[in-house]
């Protein structure tokens, strides 16, 4: 007789010509200690995933319990002296579940590999992919390369895919590059992947998405009810005469769901009404953070979860400013540079040829900054 680990009643082992043997409740049961049914799909992804990696690791389990926080992972790996828990999603995980697993596995010392299933994923067009906030949950950084990634399983052709150079244009777009290994040149934990290099290129494609964003925001903003044209209208200001340097990339701004520039003309607004006094780079995240809590800004729900993602995109973004020449950075904090051409635009008929002018002479500037 076999007993359920998590709620301890009758198990019943099922072997068939269809899916990998298993055990199962009987169907009254209400045990909530394992997730929603396996699609045959799931079932086989699993099991090509479990031969594969139990040829390479110390130890391989299907259907591995965690009894010290009730958890259990669709494969358990121990590699090299380090617990990795494998989850292979196919259908829809709620943020605060997939949150909420995530930090248990890393508090207890599991390294969590979430691995989304290819065939959820849309097809890219050309360079260009849409992840729905789900398929966002999956998306991962690499330290040393710094960039985002994703990685999916295709379990018809055995091979991982996955989405490289993942650079934001939306909050669902998103220019990529992908790449396809068979399941057997992967070497876990590594996946493979390949340094990031913005090109101009990619630069006139961000140009081109930040006009979009002014034009959208221009016909459909909200008014006053809307939080950054009612802040923009306080100051006395608008979208019109936004400077170029609004909207420029940053390497780290995948951590922020909002464009590039809808962000970015936040912390603008904050340097302008700052005038002459220095702002802090605390006060500008702290700041943010507010904006964060009334809505108008919102941070993406990605696997990279650590407290300093805002503070990451906002020195970037600082940094890049610097060097531009708009902010200057003193003992006390950052101020604009008032003297500075670009700093400010006074007539919307300016704005095109200030525009041209900033990109040519910046362009090769940005592109440096952004690849070191």
């Amino acid at each position: 007789m076999y007993f359920c680990p998590q709620c301890s009643d009758n198990v019943i082992l099922k072997v068939g010509d269809l899916k990998i043997p298993h055990f199962s409740h009987k169907a009254s049961n209400t045990c909530k200690g394992f997730s929603e049914p396996e699609s045959p799909e799931h079932l086989e992804a699993k099991l090509q995933l479990y031969k594969w990696l139990k040829n390479s690791a110390e130890q391989a389990e299907v259907e591995k319990i965690y009894p010290d926080f009730n958890q259990r992972a669709d494969i358990g790996v121990r590699l090299r002296g380090k617990d990795y828990a494998i989850e292979f999603q196919r259908s829809r995980i709620a943020p605060r579940d997939f949150i909420k697993r995530t930090e248990e596995y890393t508090s207890n010392n599991v390294v969590p590999v979430w691995l989304l299933s290819h065939d959820v994923l849309k097809k890219p067009l050309k360079n260009k992919i849409s992840l729905s906030s789900f398929h966002q949950q999956f998306i991962r950084y690499s330290p040393s390369l710094k960039q985002f990634f994703l990685v999916s399983y295709d379990h018809v052709h055995q091979s991982f895919s996955t989405l490289h150079y993942l650079i934001p244009l939306s909050s669902s777009a998103f220019l990529s590059s992908n790449s396809s290994f068979p399941l057997t040149h992967v070497e876990f934990p590594h996946f493979s992947l390949q340094p990031l290099f913005y090109s101009e290129k990619e630069l006139n494609i961000l140009k081109e998405q930040r006009k979009r964003w002014l034009k959208s925001r221009l016909v459909y903003g909200k008014g006053c009810v809307d939080g950054l044209l009612s802040l923009l209208y306080q100051q006395g200001t608008n979208l019109q005469v936004l400077p170029p340097w609004v909207g420029v990339p940053v390497r780290h701004s995948l951590f922020i769901k909002e464009p590039d520039a809808e962000w970015q003309c936040y912390l603008y607004l904050l340097l302008m009404e700052s005038e002459e006094k220095s702002l802090t780079l605390n006060d500008m995240v702290k700041k943010m953070n507010d904006y964060i809590d009334l809505g108008y800004l919102s941070l993406r729900q990605i696997q990279f979860r650590t407290p300093g993602r805002l503070l990451m995109a906002v020195t970037e973004y600082l940094n890049i400013l610097q060097k531009i020449g708009i902010v200057e950075r003193q003992q006390k904090g950052y101020t604009l540079c008032w003297e500075h051409p670009y700093v400010s635009i006074d007539q919307v008929l300016d704005i095109k040829r200030t525009e041209e002018q900033f990109w040519m002479q910046y362009q090769n500037l940005l592109l440096e900054t952004l690849n070191k």
